[in-house]
């Protein structure tokens, strides 16, 4: 009875193999292993964060855009205040302010 446990049990990882193929699967317990035995943490050591400076540096505002950009730029900014927004750069749809991040916008579906 146990044997055919085992052999049922075989079988099925012989199929996980053969549809994930043995790269993977072998990647998969060498990350597993080394995970568990801390091999990870040795070559991949956690360091406190140090700040040195500004995170982000300054940025030099363009003084040549043209005036067509800029119109562009603010009537896209009403646009999101107005509570659209724009997917793929190209379909503006509206999903309210504040937005409901979990609606489809293009099927109004949940």
């Amino acid at each position: 009875m146990m044997a055919m446990a085992y052999c049922k049990r075989a079988m099925l990882y012989l199929d996980v193999i053969r549809r994930l193929g043995f790269r993977n699967v072998a990647y998969v317990a060498w990350y597993r292993f080394t995970l568990k035995s801390g091999i990870r943490k040795r070559f991949f050591p956690q360091h406190a964060f140090a700040s040195n400076g500004p995170f982000f540096g300054p940025v030099a505002r363009c003084m040549d855009c043209p005036e067509e950009f800029q119109a562009a730029l603010f009537q896209d900014a009403d646009k999101i205040i107005q509570g659209q927004i724009r997917y793929y750069a190209y379909h503006w749809k509206t999903v309210g302010n504040p937005p409901n991040w979990f609606l489809n916008p293009f099927n109004s579906r949940l």
